[in-house]
């Protein structure tokens, strides 16, 4: 796992006060609730999978289980209170801990290995099974190809995904009143530093990025216009992307996107994919541990292939 700073992680817990996950909810439960030192302090129990550990075992990458009525199943960055508690866990491991959160900051305590059967072995892809519109539609897994959708960009025009043919892809879910600086706004300050990448290496004109609100009925093209303007200037590149109801329902289950209505906002989980330029999925990353330069990396051999291809 890439390097994950402490200081994301703070950026994080400014608003943890609302609902994690983008919701606005001043009070929370869980099925397992603990005794809270003050008003301001939320504390939970979890479990989850161990991804992986900063080699001085203060920030701990967990696929961690869905904490009812906080925040849904997903893979994310903790800092460990006490690095001690991580020395005999290994990636891989089933684990519970305490997972606690301020007005002003959050943290994972009391970490100690589970019985291995006693977590799923991934448990954000368990919840993103259970949330794929009931069953009605398939997930996509690596390897498949991506049915040719349609949607509505930030000009209002409409455009399908076969547009795309002969390009890397590379897509992501936001929505434009996420309030929350480590979900949507970071997917998208990192898709803006993965355009600049691009660009910089004369890869761009291989690639597209593409940002799919999940709030249609509020991120009109006009919104997701005055959104895209404060990450770039070329929006050709960059297509930032609405749709009916029913569009985007269907594309949130197919990339397996748990989204939920809650208290007058979205609780929901991040996926970003990379497609190839066949049109199949090459990867998913799951949460918001990634960094544009691991996607940046991702694409390198699919579009020297490519270009191989172009000049044969």
């Amino acid at each position: 796992m890439q390097r994950i700073y402490r200081t994301s992680v703070i950026a994080a817990s400014l608003s943890l006060a609302l609902l994690m996950g983008c919701s606005s909810q001043s009070t929370v439960s869980s099925d397992k609730p603990v005794a809270q030192a003050d008003a301001d302090m939320k504390v939970f129990e979890v479990k989850g999978r161990l991804k992986s550990i900063t080699a001085d075992r203060q920030t701990a990458v967990i696929e961690h289980e869905t904490i009812p009525s906080y925040m849904p199943a997903m893979t994310m960055p903790f800092t460990v209170k006490n690095p001690d508690e991580m020395k005999a866990l290994q990636p891989g491991d089933a684990i519970a801990f305490r997972f606690v959160a301020t007005e002003d900051d959050f943290w994972i305590e009391q970490v100690r290995k589970v019985s291995d059967d006693s977590v799923a072995r991934s448990p954000a892809g368990e919840q993103a099974k259970k949330s794929s519109a009931a069953g009605r539609i398939p997930a996509l897994e690596i390897g498949d190809v991506v049915p040719n959708f349609r949607l509505t960009d930030q000009n209002g025009e409409r455009f399908q995904f076969s547009d795309f043919a002969g390009k890397d892809v590379v897509l992501t879910f936001i929505f434009v009143r996420c309030p929350v600086p480590t979900f949507c706004p970071l997917m998208s300050e990192n898709f803006r530093k993965l355009q600049e990448q691009l660009n910089a290496s004369g890869n761009g004109s291989d690639a597209r990025l593409l940002s799919i609100t999940i709030d249609p009925e509020f991120d009109t093209p006009e919104v997701l216009r005055d959104y895209a303007a404060r990450y770039t200037q070329d929006t050709s590149q960059w297509v930032f992307a609405t749709g009916s109801a029913g569009e985007i329902d269907e594309l949130t289950a197919r990339f397996s996107v748990y989204v939920e209505p809650e208290a007058g906002t979205i609780l929901h989980g991040l996926v970003t994919a990379h497609i190839t330029p066949d049109g199949r999925v090459a990867q998913f990353w799951r949460g918001n541990g990634w960094k544009p330069g691991e996607i940046f990396e991702a694409l390198r051999p699919s579009v020297k292939a490519e270009r191989s291809a172009q000049s044969n």
